[in-house]
């Protein structure tokens, strides 16, 4: 089972606050237009750094992807898992998510 974790953008603060920051909102459903909740994905990069929702990633030969979700995730790098479902990312490396990144 995948671990449940998040990471949630302020969009009027323009800042990313960790889960323990975060508690405002009783009901996420009433912070949509304040805030973006972005969700663990359940695999690292190459530095072991958790891979969330929104992130940016390089991936071999300088190619960069945004993570929309585990789906989208999985058809562009599904490639890199083994046929036990064990991940191997070594040319994975997150530069950014699409709230900070300015590019």
């Amino acid at each position: 089972m995948k671990e449940l974790k998040f990471r949630v953008w302020d969009i009027e603060g323009e800042f990313m606050h960790c889960p323990s920051e975060f508690d405002q909102c009783g009901y996420m459903q009433e912070c949509a237009d304040t805030y973006v909740i972005m969700q663990y994905i359940g695999f690292a990069d190459k530095a072991g750094i958790p891979i969330f929702e929104g992130d940016i990633l390089e991936v071999a030969g300088g190619s960069r992807i945004t993570v929309e979700s585990l789906e989208s995730f999985l058809i562009y790098c599904g490639q890199y898992l083994e046929k036990n479902g064990v991940p191997l990312f070594p040319c994975v490396t997150i530069v950014g998510n699409k709230y900070e990144s300015k590019e």
